[in-house]
């Protein structure tokens, strides 16, 4: 049986002195799957993704990546949100994304960082921007260039807190695509938190509901799914009864 590339078990976490934001959350992410993670606001989402970043550290129980404990920020394991001013103002798209290749562990020559940026790059529609700047970049773009910066380091797992929740609709559903399609090429495993319910039916294979305390319920969605080679199609009518079910269990 292979390992899972991430694993919580059974950890607890709180702010401070308040009340646990997750107790005894245990639930393990295969690798190369594409998981959406949906819940009620306040219900532990983001704090799930930071403490696989290494952000965080759990009060209890541990968190493995590839049946190591996490102890710190790993560029294998790259979170990605929604803010969309994550690249440097001062320097130009090409050298943004090939920066976490010439610092950090085992750095490349400049050549070869650059290389893998451009290849990067062009897999998300931006090889006529490298010369640009971030102020001369759309919204949409911003996120693109940050989404080729962790396929140019070579990322196992991406980490991605409403990445795309700014952006318009048509953007939206652009980037929808550009990330399946880099996932397929890549291999590399996701966890995609998300509040928009038609997002995670028409882009996820399963389903994480983090219920209050972090107690994962997990939902396999049925027909097509990425894992098949498409996004799922929201106007047919299992997409519409999958909404529908996932809307009602997140008013209950």
């Amino acid at each position: 049986m292979t390992r899972p590339i991430l694993e919580f078990g059974d950890v607890d976490f709180g702010y401070g002195d308040q009340k646990p934001v997750l107790s005894g959350c245990s639930v393990a992410l295969e690798r190369g799957s594409f998981v959406v993670l949906l819940g009620p606001s306040g219900c532990g989402k983001s704090t799930m993704l930071r403490l696989a970043a290494g952000f965080l550290r759990p009060r209890s129980g541990s968190v493995r990546f590839d049946g190591q404990e996490i102890c710190a920020p790993d560029r294998r394991r790259v979170l990605i949100f929604q803010e969309q001013d994550q690249l440097f103002p001062w320097s130009r798209l090409l050298t943004n994304t090939a920066l976490p290749l010439r610092w950090g562990p085992a750095p490349c020559p400049r050549s070869e960082a650059e290389d893998r940026a451009r290849d990067a790059l062009a897999q998300v529609g931006l090889a006529a921007n490298l010369n640009d700047f971030p102020h001369q970049l759309s919204g949409g773009m911003k996120q693109r260039a940050v989404l080729a910066r962790a396929l140019a380091v070579g990322a196992e797992l991406l980490l991605l807190d409403e990445p795309f929740a700014s952006l318009d609709a048509f953007s939206r559903e652009s980037l929808q695509e550009t990330l399946v399609g880099a996932w397929e090429r890549h291999g590399s495993t996701i966890l995609f938190v998300t509040h928009d319910i038609r997002e995670a039916v028409r882009i996820g294979g399963e389903l994480w509901f983090l219920h209050d305390a972090g107690q994962v319920e997990r939902i396999r969605l049925p027909g097509v799914s990425p894992q098949r080679g498409a996004l799922r199609d929201l106007d047919t009518p299992e997409a519409v009864s999958m909404v529908k079910s996932i809307r009602d269990r997140l008013t209950r």
